[in-house]
């Protein structure tokens, strides 16, 4: 879950500065979309603990969401005395499969999408994007 988080905050990075340091010639595409990095990834950190009270129109399995979901069960497993309770057990299990989910659509922007916009970028006389930035 951590390397797909840096991933896609690389990416977010480079397509934040892609349109602020270079001008588009006349005829080339867009910038890619912020799709690329959020359909998958969820949206940015937040700056504070109290600009993420929304999550609740955040995709459940995007990383964003199940890095969080999954901090807040470690912690409360963590925190305790005893052992995890079935409770958190059946948490942890519902939460492997969608962190197994999210992980799978990550790859899929990163093995599928990523390749399409890179090409897209080169043609225009771009730098393509990369994940390990």
């Amino acid at each position: 879950m951590a390397v797909a988080l840096r991933e896609a905050s690389a990416l977010r990075k480079q397509l934040a500065a892609s349109g602020k340091t270079r001008p588009r010639p006349p005829g080339t595409p867009s910038p890619p979309s912020r799709r690329l990095s959020t359909a998958a990834a969820g949206p940015p950190a937040p700056g504070s603990g109290e600009d993420f009270w929304d999550t609740e129109e955040i995709d459940p399995v995007s990383l964003r969401r199940l890095a969080t979901s999954l901090s807040g069960l470690q912690y409360a497993v963590e925190s305790a005395d005893a052992a995890p309770t079935p409770d958190a057990l059946t948490g942890l299990s519902l939460r492997k499969k969608m962190a197994d989910e999210g992980l799978a659509r990550w790859r899929d922007v990163v093995v599928k999408e990523l390749p399409d916009v890179n090409r897209s970028l080169e043609a225009a006389g771009l730098a393509p994007l990369k994940t390990d930035s």
